[in-house]
């Protein structure tokens, strides 16, 4: 396979898997857990201020619209995310290309 392809389709993969990190829900114990709920795998980068929801705590919560709760992104997190995610796709292909190369020899 090309390596422009592999790169393309790491890099794709990588930005899909990184944006939906953002589904999977937090645990807030207390309520000051809530003044900053961080969103984001494997690095977070959205953090909001979501103190408005109700109660009771412990309870899941998950990325609130950014119109109502106060919401911030890190940059840094995000490219991380992005960068260490598409690389292990990459490493992946590479890896499961070379086993299908090496049984078909």
């Amino acid at each position: 396979m090309d390596p422009t392809k592999k790169l393309l389709i790491g890099a794709l993969s990588g930005l899909i898997l990184t944006f939906c990190s953002l589904a999977i829900p937090k645990v807030a114990i207390s309520s000051t857990d809530l003044k900053e709920i961080h969103f984001g795998r494997p690095f977070w980068f959205v953090q909001q201020n979501i103190t408005a929801i109700d109660r009771p705590l412990p309870r899941q919560v998950y990325i609130q619209s950014p119109w109502e709760n106060p919401t911030d992104l890190r940059l840094i997190g995000f490219f991380g995310s992005w960068i260490l995610l598409s690389l292990i796709i990459v490493c992946s292909l590479e890896i499961i290309l070379k086993i299908k190369i090496d049984k078909s020899l």
